[in-house]
């Protein structure tokens, strides 16, 4: 039963108690439904069983790229490179030929304008919020719109070019979404912080691994502790570091994690596949069950399920 096609209206879906008080139903004798019933709870505890196993297995996919990420932007890739004291204790050895420099001399950043809801319009300006950076590229989905006169007036100055990073300040970190030709003009939202690698310390991609590493993460949660609004911006930025490799090493650690990183996303992938397939399997099962195209009055507690 599509229950979609009994909403109020379609541009605002719902049922009323009317409509679910009308609605009917098959019901099976009780004897059956107890059948039926224990059915389900064996097929579906199986099903779930195998999509928990899929859960378990994308987190440990995440844990293992968050660990690769983080060993090459804090060790590198050579290990017989030596190594020198970083003189920060809980950063501890570092390779020698990397600089360890405050953030705020190695990247430009800026956090987006608190702007009132009464200078959001139908059209203008896109002004990107949180919902913008979900993803690897960042998109104007969710964004509201600024007048272009005012922008010009009061936030040309937060105009976002192609190829900038941004992160949210209070969202979950792991997500840098960089800038492209469809959101470069675009003005950030307060709460999402544009970052921009200075030239010849920085390379781009360099950074956007670096800002989803354990060490620019610890650096937050240690800047964080005892705050009473779990939110960091340019104020903690400014008292953190960044390791910097020569421009070449940057890139070699770039290419590396590309090649890797997409090893595991794709294996991310499947694997989120194969839960919706489990998802979708589940809901027939229950629906082809409850609705009697699949007989299970023969079913008891041993018996093997039914495909």
């Amino acid at each position: 039963m599509n229950l979609n096609q009994y909403s109020v209206s379609a541009a605002q879906p719902g049922l009323s108690v009317e409509v679910i008080s009308n609605l009917r139903v098959p019901l099976p004798k009780q004897e059956e439904q107890h059948t039926i019933a224990a059915f389900l709870d064996r097929e579906t505890a199986k099903i779930d069983a195998l999509v928990a196993e899929q859960e378990n297995l994308i987190a440990l996919l995440k844990e293992k790229q968050q660990a690769v990420i983080s060993h090459a932007v804090t060790k590198g890739l050579d290990p017989t490179v030596p190594m020198k004291d970083s003189g920060i204790e809980w950063l501890g050895e570092v390779p020698d030929e990397s600089s360890i420099k405050p953030f705020k001399a190695a990247v430009d950043y800026q956090e987006g304008p608190g702007i009132m809801a009464v200078d959001f319009h139908e059209e203008g300006v896109p002004l990107l919020r949180v919902s913008s950076v979900q993803s690897r590229w960042a998109s104007i989905e969710g964004c509201n719109y600024l007048d272009p006169d005012k922008v010009a007036c009061q936030w040309k100055h937060f105009r976002l070019v192609k190829g900038d990073l941004l992160i949210s300040a209070s969202a979950s970190m792991g997500v840098v979404s960089e800038v492209t030709e469809i959101t470069a003009g675009c003005i950030p939202y307060t709460g999402l912080i544009r970052l921009r690698p200075r030239a010849g310390l920085l390379l781009r991609d360099y950074l956007r691994y670096f800002v989803v590493s354990a060490l620019f993460l610890y650096q937050i949660e240690r800047l964080k502790t005892g705050a009473t609004i779990q939110h960091f911006g340019p104020t903690h930025l400014s008292q953190m570091v960044i390791i910097c490799p020569t421009i070449k090493v940057q890139q070699t650690i770039v290419d590396y994690l590309d090649t890797e990183t997409a090893k595991l996303d794709d294996l991310t992938t499947e694997a989120q596949h194969t839960i919706d397939l489990l998802k979708e399997r589940r809901s027939a099962l229950i629906s082809a069950a409850v609705t009697g195209k699949i007989d299970v009055r023969g079913y008891h507690v041993h018996s093997q399920p039914i495909t």
